[in-house]
């Protein structure tokens, strides 16, 4: 993954507040859930199981890519949120697998910034361009 730099370790509040952050891209996201689809993470194994973990993974403060879809698909995803220093949400990402009814899995993944724009916006923004995808998938016979 040519563009993901791992500095600190997941939830280290101190590394945090001193300014050191972990990067990735949407690309380099979607490359890992590609490769975790494909068994080719560590081992197939491996793979697996961090997809089943990652399908249990729920929390409706921060699925931008799913809570609208319907009829809900299976999500192996990871989400999240990076707030600015004065706590503004400010960053917001969404990546994984999404798997419908024996048809070939697809990858999604998107990072935002939403900077001077509405958060809101934004997150419908992110919401609109899934279930758009969401449709074409589930629609195609």
């Amino acid at each position: 993954m040519a563009h993901t730099r791992l500095r600190r370790h997941f939830m280290d509040i101190d590394a945090y507040n001193r300014g050191i952050n972990n990067e990735s891209t949407a690309g380099d996201m979607g490359v890992l859930f590609t490769k975790l689809a494909s068994g080719q993470v560590v081992t197939p194994t491996a793979s697996s199981e961090i997809l089943g973990l990652l399908t249990r993974n729920s929390n409706d403060n921060v699925d931008f890519l799913t809570k609208s879809l319907s009829p809900r698909p299976q999500v192996a995803h990871i989400a999240g949120v990076l707030e600015t220093n004065d706590s503004t949400p400010e960053f917001h990402h969404d990546a994984g697998v999404f798997y419908y009814q024996g048809r070939p899995a697809y990858i999604l993944s998107v990072f935002t910034s939403s900077g001077n724009q509405n958060r809101k916006s934004v997150l419908g923004q992110l919401g609109s361009a899934s279930a758009a995808l969401w449709q074409a998938v589930t629609s195609t016979n």
